[in-house]
């Protein structure tokens, strides 16, 4: 009679999301929520109606070294669970791991905490989506170095990421989080995109590119683009130790390529492959001064028939000859072509 209450017990618990259940370890792909990651593995299908306190997923290894990390990657499928957390640290030392390609549906997204006194080191999160943590937040770090967390989208939360402890948690939840990179990432309607209570010291911008912080991309928020290079003229404090020094204007202002590298980006550039930082068009045809093979002709089609690099708009217009021959002058200067040629043939 005893056994049969002790199964009836935990059959109710386990109907109710809340059953003793013996983690598994993780099959490639994954055939059930609730598993244990020890190799890499790739997802095949959403992972939905999970219940979790640990983690949907559990990482309880690392890669023997950077070179050789244990990969998640959710191949963008879904991660969802109506209460718990997605994706967690187990025990143990837990380096050289990365987490890729998910969309994280979960009141706690990313939970990358490990307990004390161990440092795990090496961790990649890269080109995620964080979609739900509406009263909770979306990643936590707490004891993590030297990692990397860059082109994911953080959507919609009360924290965005939450490093270390809050205020009214006890100093052995405040493992350092330091020495991380945060770069190209999109946080987009969230309160409070950022909380550090110990102030740990980590990077906000990589290679002069930082972040897009929708609660900073205004001039009424404090965001001024003078120069309309796509970064905010000032840096972004995020505490007394953490600035973002090169915040984005614009969503994926990282996408925004300029091949020229005149600061002036392909889809706006009336030269995408030559440089001109000025953007001078006599003609007004859309096309620059320093690209448009018949400079003071509108030309809109630039077509050339004979391949001569004169457009046949132009074709038979002596000073349009003489200021191709002569009009060479170094795209660095800021004297524009169109006001070159024009002198020129005025003078003659």
């Amino acid at each position: 009679m005893k056994k049969i209450g002790l199964v009836l017990i935990s059959f109710f618990l386990f109907l109710f999301g809340v059953g003793f259940v013996n983690a598994v370890a993780c099959t490639n792909p994954p055939s059930t929520c609730n598993c244990e990651i020890y190799s890499s593995i790739t997802l095949d299908r959403d992972l939905l109606d999970c219940h979790s306190s640990g983690g949907v997923l559990s990482f309880m290894s690392g890669g023997e070294t950077p070179d050789n990390p244990i990969v998640l990657d959710c191949n963008g499928h879904r991660l969802y669970a109506s209460s718990g957390i997605c994706v967690s640290l187990g025990d143990g030392d837990i380096n050289n791991i990365i987490i890729k390609n998910c969309k994280f549906e979960c009141p706690v997204s990313l939970d990358l905490a490990v307990g004390e006194p161990r440092i795990s080191t090496n961790i990649t999160v890269e080109n995620n989506e964080f979609l739900m943590a509406t009263n909770n937040w979306h990643m936590r770090l707490r004891g993590i170095q030297n990692s990397k967390i860059i082109d994911n989208i953080l959507f919609r939360a009360n924290y965005g990421i939450l490093i270390g402890a809050t205020p009214n948690q006890p100093d052995l939840y405040a493992l350092p989080s330091i020495n991380n990179a945060f770069y190209h990432n999109n946080f987009v309607g969230i309160d409070h995109p950022y909380n550090n209570y110990h102030r740990y010291s980590n990077y906000w911008s990589y290679n002069g590119e930082g972040n897009y912080w929708s609660n900073y991309d205004e001039e009424s928020e404090g965001c001024y683009d003078f120069d309309g290079n796509g970064f905010c003229d000032n840096p972004l404090q995020l505490d007394i130790n953490n600035y973002d020094y090169t915040p984005f204007t614009h969503e994926n202002g990282w996408l925004i390529i300029d091949v020229d590298g005149d600061t002036i980006p392909d889809n706006t550039d009336n030269c995408p492959y030559t440089y001109n930082q000025f953007q001078y068009d006599f003609d007004r045809d859309n096309t620059g001064d320093w690209c448009d093979n018949c400079p003071l002709t509108s030309n809109q089609d630039q077509i050339d028939s004979n391949d001569n690099e004169r457009g046949d708009a132009c074709e038979n217009l002596r000073y349009m000859c003489r200021a191709v021959e002569i009009g060479v002058i170094d795209s660095s200067s800021k004297t524009s072509f169109s006001s070159f040629v024009v002198k020129l043939f005025r003078k003659e």
